[in-house]
């Protein structure tokens, strides 16, 4: 059950002791509805910007060519100028909820996941290396979605869903094994691992 393409690079992660059980990455890209949803918006948002900017700009050049009295051609580049300047800082908050929403929706299909004798953990090297460790206590409340043979197996704790995603709204949440093979199989392998009852 450990994919040869991942186990080097999950046994680096390994402490002491531990045996590697398990480990697998996406075998497909994964998607969710907000990752998507997110990317789009920003998209929209930061060309709205964008083309605020322009009219920004725009406005200053008319004013500075146009026929009307000195103080009025001034009075309206400056106009311009200023609504540039305000939407250059849209335009800088769009940028990073792009980079945020192309970090959510690709982010994931980089992601490895393992299973030990001692806990699970995610590794996700894309932009920033990060590694997220699983007690047994959060491997056991998870939900399985998908087909037996390909699923993702979701892991729930109170920072998860929408209050975790606002107290680290700059990261993508290590919280699931999406689209791996045979989820049905590594869900009872967790469950035999660390939470059947020793035979008397």
């Amino acid at each position: 059950m450990i994919n040869p393409d991942v186990r080097s690079k999950v046994e680096t992660e390994l402490r002491s002791g531990e045996k590697l059980l398990w480990a697998d990455k996406p075998s497909k890209f994964p998607l969710s509805f907000m990752a998507i949803y997110i990317t789009g918006f920003s998209i929209v948002w930061t060309s709205m910007a964008i083309s605020f900017v322009g009219v920004g700009v725009l406005t200053s050049l008319l004013g500075s060519t146009s026929t009307e009295t000195s103080a009025e051609a001034v009075g309206a580049g400056a106009f311009g100028i200023f609504f540039s300047l305000i939407s250059l800082l849209f335009v800088c908050v769009g940028i990073g909820m792009v980079l945020w929403g192309l970090k959510m929706l690709i982010g994931p299909s980089r992601e490895l996941y393992a299973i030990t004798n001692q806990r699970g953990y995610i590794i996700s090297p894309f932009i920033r290396y990060r590694i997220a460790s699983l007690s047994p206590e959060a491997l056991a409340n998870s939900e399985r979605r998908g087909r037996p043979e390909m699923g993702t197996l979701t892991f729930y704790n109170q920072a998860n869903g929408w209050m975790g995603m606002m107290m680290n709204s700059y990261q993508t949440e290590l919280a699931a094994f999406q689209n791996i093979n045979n989820p049905k199989k590594v869900e009872d392998l967790i469950h035999t691992t660390f939470f059947r009852k020793p035979t008397s």
